[in-house]
């Protein structure tokens, strides 16, 4: 399984985050400075992340990006959502049949696959990855 940059370098940013975080804003540069995430694209995934209701941010003397919930609340479901945009079925839509109705032949494998996937996603939180090194590609 692939990860992208985004995903890769927002999971980073989101456990930096979190382990520098206690209920004090942290800076891009100095996220930037403690780790090899580029601070320009690192401020559009944090504007997303905002977006999402992640994090939050704070502007002026003292501010920064903050958590907005625990890591144990935030779900890789939302974190991926946030990034990446929601998540589209297995079905390519190619075949007339590929819409989950009765006579499409692979609806029984696609289901279970894409309920398996999003119970997967639901279930790991960023708490799961704060133990991690910044290889993540490991926890999925």
């Amino acid at each position: 399984m692939a990860i992208s940059k985004k995903t890769d370098y927002g999971l980073n940013f989101l456990i930096k985050l979190a382990h520098q975080n206690l209920g004090q804003p942290v800076t891009l540069t100095k996220i930037t400075k403690t780790s090899k995430l580029p601070g320009p694209f690192l401020a559009k995934l944090a504007a997303n992340l905002v977006k999402a209701g992640i994090i939050k941010s704070r502007e002026g003397a003292g501010g920064g990006y903050l958590l907005a919930k625990n890591p144990d609340q935030i779900t890789l479901r939302e974190i991926l959502s946030a990034l990446e945009g929601q998540a589209k079925n297995l079905c390519t839509g190619t075949c007339n049949h590929l819409c989950g109705c009765a006579f499409c032949a692979t609806r029984d494998i696609v289901k279970p696959l894409e309920e398996e996937i999003g119970h997967s996603l639901e279930n790991k939180t960023l708490e799961d990855f704060m133990g991690s090194p910044p290889n993540l590609s490991t926890h999925l």
